[in-house]
């Protein structure tokens, strides 16, 4: 903090700094060579999609080949991390970054039918889907 003659709030300037820091790791690492853990392929950091839900990372065309068939089968439920350990859920982001447009509105519609599934007393109005309006009824 020293560093900044203009040092207004050092904690603002603090958390500047950690941020920087952060973009720079992530600059680094994109441009380090890293394994699949589940082809076991060496890739640039930069083909690599971080999940979301924990802190591991997997080739896109590994995590694009897996989410793909899930959407495709509609078992959404198995978009985990694919470490035993772990099986965190999978973030939007990274689904939307792995999956084709029409795929993510899918998972898009999965997911928002298997939330409405767990709650009472809302229902999709079937008028409305076929109008492709998602508005759930009470």
């Amino acid at each position: 903090v020293r560093a900044v003659a203009d040092c207004v709030d050092p904690l603002a300037t603090m958390v500047e700094l950690l941020r920087y820091d952060q973009r720079r790791e992530l600059e680094c690492w994109k441009n380090e060579v890293h394994q699949c853990g589940i082809c076991f392929g060496e890739k640039a950091g930069s083909l690599f999609v971080n999940l979301g839900g924990c802190a591991h990372n997997f080739c896109v065309e590994c995590m694009g080949d897996m989410t793909k068939l899930h959407v495709k089968e509609g078992s959404i439920i198995e978009l985990k991390c694919p470490v035993p350990d772990c099986r965190a859920e999978l973030g939007s982001r990274m689904l939307e970054r792995v999956l084709e447009p029409h795929e993510y509105e899918r998972w898009e519609r999965l997911k928002t039918q298997q939330i409405l599934d767990t709650l009472e007393g809302i229902a999709f109005c079937p008028r409305c889907e076929e109008l492709g309006h998602d508005v759930p009824n009470f």
